[in-house]
């Protein structure tokens, strides 16, 4: 994560709390010292994330993927193209202040463009007219104890799940993970998916779960079980 405002801190917060590894990048010496006074197991690098060498010392290199919210756009499109010709093979997600900049981060090798105005504007309506949608997502996400996510199970070439149809996988058997949607080869969404679907490579399925149970649930369908766990096994 590159950046040092409350944004870099509220992303690396959560992945931390999904149990992904985060290092985070922070350029002003002040910042550092709060970050590591309130989060001293977090691992920081203090330099400008728009220099290689930084983003090298980081582990550009071997990292799955980039958040650039440095606080003005220009910083977040440079530190994107230096990461981007560093680790061609990373998800990068760079915010940007105005939607017109969007295109230029994509074009710069952006994976994916947030815009907080945007974000922020679709939440407030969202605040206005479904209210309890949004407190129950609220709750989801600050729920300590419960820990639950939406989160996506890949289902990748060669997997226990292929050609299995989705009403002879006992979901709840495997673990707590609710199914909500899987996404089909024409890039089209198929919710609550029908029992008779099968599943088949690149069919990524958008479930809700915590951490661990979404873990269990994409060992299960890929088949990447240990030998010893036949339980696991006997479930798909």
């Amino acid at each position: 994560i590159c950046g040092h405002d409350e944004t870099a801190t509220y992303a690396s917060n959560e992945l931390r709390s999904i149990h992904q590894p985060v290092v985070l990048i922070v350029e002003n010496q002040d910042r550092a010292n709060a970050i590591r006074r309130d989060n001293p197991e977090l691992p920081l690098v203090l330099g400008d994330p728009t220099s290689d060498d930084v983003l090298q010392r980081a582990g550009i290199a071997r990292c799955a993927g980039v958040i650039a919210c440095a606080e003005n756009t220009k910083d977040n499109l440079l530190i994107t193209l230096a990461a981007r010709q560093l680790n061609p093979h990373a998800r990068i997600i760079t915010r940007v202040a105005d939607l017109a900049a969007e295109q230029k981060a994509r074009n710069a090798g952006a994976s994916a463009v947030v815009c907080p105005t945007f974000t922020g504007g679709m939440r407030l309506v969202s605040e206005m007219v479904r209210p309890t949608v949004v407190n129950f997502l609220d709750i989801m996400l600050r729920d300590r104890d419960k820990n639950l996510r939406v989160e996506e199970v890949p289902i990748g070439a060669g997997a226990t799940a292929v050609g299995t149809r989705i009403g002879d996988i006992n979901f709840r058997k495997i673990s707590n993970a609710l199914l909500l949607a899987c996404k089909v080869d024409d890039g089209k969404w198929v919710y609550n998916p029908p029992l008779e679907m099968e599943l088949m490579p690149g069919y990524p399925l958008i479930v809700m779960g915590s951490p661990e149970d979404v873990a269990v649930l994409r060992v299960a369908l890929n088949g990447a079980l240990l030998a010893a766990d036949e339980s696991i096994a006997e479930m798909v």
